[in-house]
């Protein structure tokens, strides 16, 4: 019962992130790059299919599944709001990284190695938003990316109570936890230093 709760609330909370986010767009406090929302919907849509599939797991899926929605909406939403833009070479390097995830799912049917490939496709997408907010902690609000945190620490806990024994089932949780933080304590830290 403790891990379909830590799974329905990290979904909600996800969520919820991301109407923090997009309600930033909407007042005009942020532009979202189509060409990146482009690119982390497929990546998400993948990460969703590849995370369930591997987990066998569909509350652990939820928070995955909240990602996959919500980045397309997002993406909907910018698109609604401005006009599509040309990926630069992280977008092409994190495109580029996916496309192999899904070409290992694909060829080898091995949906665990798909999705820890999948992660390094992450790690890539996190360098400009990292760049942005170091050089400019203004771009970004700290609220979302600790939301975005506490939703993953909450798939992490649905994680551990609902142990298979299937190591590789923590590593997209503690990864995006690791990134979306980062950008977060980056963004408070530095807004306090100016």
């Amino acid at each position: 019962m403790l891990g379909f709760i830590f799974g329905w609330t990290s979904f909600a909370v996800h969520l919820l992130a991301f109407l923090v986010f997009n309600w930033k767009t909407a007042r005009g406090q942020a532009r979202p790059n189509t060409a990146t929302w482009t690119i982390w919907s497929f990546v998400t849509i993948l990460n969703c299919a590849s995370y369930f599939v591997m987990s066998g797991d569909w509350i652990k899926a939820l928070q995955p599944l909240a990602g996959a929605l919500a980045c397309t909406g997002t993406l909907l939403f910018a698109l609604s709001r401005g006009r599509l833009e040309r990926p630069g070479r992280f977008d092409l390097a994190v495109l580029a990284v996916s496309l192999v995830s899904a070409i290992v799912w694909f060829v080898w049917r091995q949906a665990a190695f798909a999705n820890l490939v999948l992660q390094a496709a992450f790690v890539i997408s996190f360098i400009p938003t990292l760049k942005d907010v170091w050089r400019a902690p203004q771009k970004e609000s700290p609220l979302p990316w600790f939301m975005w945190g506490a939703a993953y620490l909450l798939l992490i806990a649905a994680v551990c109570v609902r142990w298979s024994g299937h190591i590789p089932d923590l590593v997209y949780p503690l990864n995006s936890f690791f990134w979306h933080a980062l950008v977060g304590v980056l963004a408070l830290r530095r807004s306090r230093t100016r």
